[in-house]
């Protein structure tokens, strides 16, 4: 009588929707690892809109005014930063002007004697930087 009982009740609970043994853990695995990707894809999305709808601000800016001191600042900035990708001739060619402008007006020999386009030279590099 009791394993009649047993497969009555067993029966009755499965027809009831009730799950007679737990599922595998699997499942829940693969649901949050799907779970998971639809979040990250999701975000990824979303962030790209954002990126590609705010205006690039220019890694650099002339300086106002133009001083020696302010160009060539500028100008090392450049050197030093790894926002501005030059090859190695552009490499060269900015280090010669740098040190033409630190001989033009800091060198014993000129000591600023005879005026350079300062705001020429820095609009030239910041134009070639961004």
């Amino acid at each position: 009588m009791q394993s009649l009982w047993c497969h009555v009740t067993a029966a009755t609970l499965a027809l009831a929707g009730v799950p007679l043994r737990p599922r595998p853990w699997w499942h829940w695995a693969v649901g949050g690892l799907l779970l998971g990707g639809l979040v990250l894809l999701g975000s990824w999305w979303l962030r790209r809109k954002v990126v590609e709808s705010q205006p690039r601000a220019p890694a650099y800016a002339l300086p106002q005014p133009a001083s020696p001191f302010a160009v060539l600042q500028l100008l090392r900035r450049m050197e030093a930063d790894g926002i501005f990708r030059a090859n190695d001739s552009q490499r060269t060619e900015l280090n010669a002007e740098i040190l033409r402008l630190e001989t033009h007006y800091f060198g014993r020999s000129q000591n600023g004697n005879g005026e350079l386009d300062l705001t020429g030279v820095g609009r030239r590099w910041v134009e070639r930087a961004n």
